[in-house]
């Protein structure tokens, strides 16, 4: 089961869950983008105390985006989230415990005709079923999600 006691989480709500490789759009202020995640792979060697956490194991996600409307958009790793079979939002990798530096997913401006492929990583519990599990975005980064992904 999945813990997130951080003041940004993203439900799942009633949206559909897609197929993992599938693009959807996310609207925000300044235009929409196309997002699609890559196959998760999993980390259990990496982190500290604080993340992933006892019991717990890395998934990590490449994620692309893509401005395919509008004058610009503003990416943040805050926009995702990952919720287990129940709806309970996973602890995301926010103090680069597991990625850093350019990899990881952080606050981006995309202008038209940008394409940005960054990782996001959460905490599942060690031998969780990710197909049980959804990624999920929403831009206003708190509340119900506007799309959603099978986690695998």
């Amino acid at each position: 089961m999945c813990e997130d006691t951080g003041s940004y989480t993203i439900d799942r709500g009633s949206v559909s869950a897609k197929p993992l490789n599938t693009v959807q759009k996310g609207k925000g202020i300044g235009g929409t983008i196309d997002i699609s995640f890559g196959q998760p792979t999993l980390d259990t060697s990496s982190g500290n105390s604080f993340f992933p956490g006892e019991g717990m194991q890395t998934v990590i996600y490449p994620v692309t985006l893509k401005l395919s409307d509008g004058d610009f958009f503003t990416a943040s790793y805050l926009k995702f989230g990952l919720t287990d079979q129940s709806g309970n939002p996973c602890k995301a990798d926010v103090l680069n415990a597991v990625i850093s530096g350019s990899d990881k997913l952080d606050v981006e401006s995309l202008s038209p005709g940008d394409t940005l492929t960054k990782k996001l990583a959460f905490a599942v519990p060690v031998g969780a079923d990710l197909s049980k599990y959804s990624l999920v975005f929403n831009d206003d980064s708190n509340g119900d999600a506007e799309v959603a992904w099978t986690a695998k």
